[in-house]
């Protein structure tokens, strides 16, 4: 509930006329840990606990059957551990959704989840945005490895077959300093953002850069074929 009123998604919804799920995870079993359970995402496909996937598709399932959903416009988004569910979700349920966009999370392995991990289609491209604030935990950017973002942002370039990911174009507005990626048709299908000073958290002006800038750009046709701006079939 609180991501409803900080992220400003719904706001963002009404705006441009889209239905917003805020779907929660299964509460994560922390006793060994000396932690409380807390609410988390199953990002790791681990067969012990809820299997938050098939809670994804019964979603979206749900939706489609009660309302008129353009299907070829389902996009993922999530902060923390839920950027590390929203890159599983696009992993492992492509047939689903269009792109992806996440804040303050990348998958690093166990209960994070991994490119390896059981599941995980290797068959079509997925754009994917991703945004880390500058004090992030470990930073936000690629020079310490400890954070795992050059490790993720390697694999979504090789995976989308885009420029090495060390060889970015780059620009900067305000305090977001951009990483972009394009495949050999000149289609950004990686992105990687840092936000100058900006701690682990997501905020509204993600929603509407997400929406406006990553989102409403790409659609799939009838046959599954990922499209950029209504024009460029992307191979």
């Amino acid at each position: 509930e609180p991501m409803m009123a900080s992220t400003e998604w719904v706001k963002v919804a009404e705006a441009r006329s889209f239905i917003v799920l805020f779907p929660a995870g299964s509460m994560r079993r922390m006793a060994d840990k000396g932690w409380m359970p807390h609410p988390a995402w199953n990002a790791g496909h681990v067969a012990d606990i809820m299997d938050d996937e098939k809670l994804v598709k019964m979603m979206l399932e749900d939706v489609f059957s009660r309302f008129h959903v353009d299907r070829s416009r389902v996009y993922a988004n999530g902060h923390s551990m839920g950027a590390c569910m929203c890159q599983r979700a696009i992993l492992a349920l492509p047939e689903y959704f269009t792109a992806g966009a996440s804040t303050g999370g990348v998958l690093k392995g166990g209960f994070f989840g991994y490119f390896d991990t059981e599941g995980v289609k290797e068959t079509c491209k997925m754009p994917l945005w991703m945004v880390m604030g500058e004090n992030d935990y470990n930073g936000g950017t690629y020079e310490n490895p400890a954070n795992g973002t050059k490790v993720n942002a390697e694999y979504w370039t090789k995976r989308n077959e885009t420029q090495p990911v060390d060889e970015p174009l780059t620009y900067r507005n305000g305090l977001y300093y951009h990483k972009v990626y394009l495949n050999k048709q000149g289609v950004p299908m990686v992105q990687f953002t840092t936000v100058d000073y900006k701690p682990h958290c997501c905020t509204a002006q993600d929603s509407w850069f997400f929406y406006d800038e990553w989102f409403s750009k790409f659609s799939r046709k009838e046959d599954g074929t990922l499209v950029y701006l209504n024009g460029i079939e992307i191979q």
